[in-house]
């Protein structure tokens, strides 16, 4: 009788464990259901459209001209200027994930660094006026920027 009670006992017991683990691993399946239900994934990215314009008006009113293809009058190569131009970047990620979001590059900037630099070299005109996008990795992430590459020229 008492080996009938003992077993009875642990057999309730092993039961009660049982439904108890059941029960946490119910829990976790729930949360991790919850978690994925959640997780919106993107079907689509709309489409939008950006205007950029190169305004060099202001130059020209100082004697000084932008082509963005060759020059074919006479002119004295002076240089060649390449920029590199990096945004401050705003940091949009959360938590201890760093997403680093360029702040919007404005033309002028580009147009004016570049007028300056050909200035030094005694420029008075640049031609093959050419942007690119580009990238580098520093130690806080991707940073995206633009390249501006071009001849500086003297025009007789």
């Amino acid at each position: 009788m008492l080996n009938s009670r003992k077993n009875k006992y642990l057999l309730n017991r092993t039961l009660n464990l049982f439904k108890k683990l059941y029960a946490i691993q119910m829990r976790k399946l729930c949360f991790l259901l919850l978690l994925l239900l959640s997780c919106e994934s993107v079907t689509r990215i709309p489409g939008y459209t950006e205007t950029v314009i190169f305004d060099f008006t202001k130059y020209i009113e100082k004697e000084f001209y932008f082509f963005y293809n060759d020059y074919y009058g006479e002119y004295i190569t002076v240089g060649k200027i390449s920029i590199d131009y990096y945004p401050e970047h705003v940091d949009i990620g959360t938590g201890a994930v760093h997403v680093w979001e360029p702040t919007k590059i404005q033309p002028d900037t580009l147009i004016r660094i570049a007028y300056n630099e050909a200035i030094k070299l005694g420029a008075n005109a640049i031609c093959n006026f050419n942007t690119s996008p580009i990238s580098k990795r520093t130690r806080y992430g991707e940073m995206n920027g633009i390249n501006v590459a071009e001849i500086a020229i003297k025009i007789d």
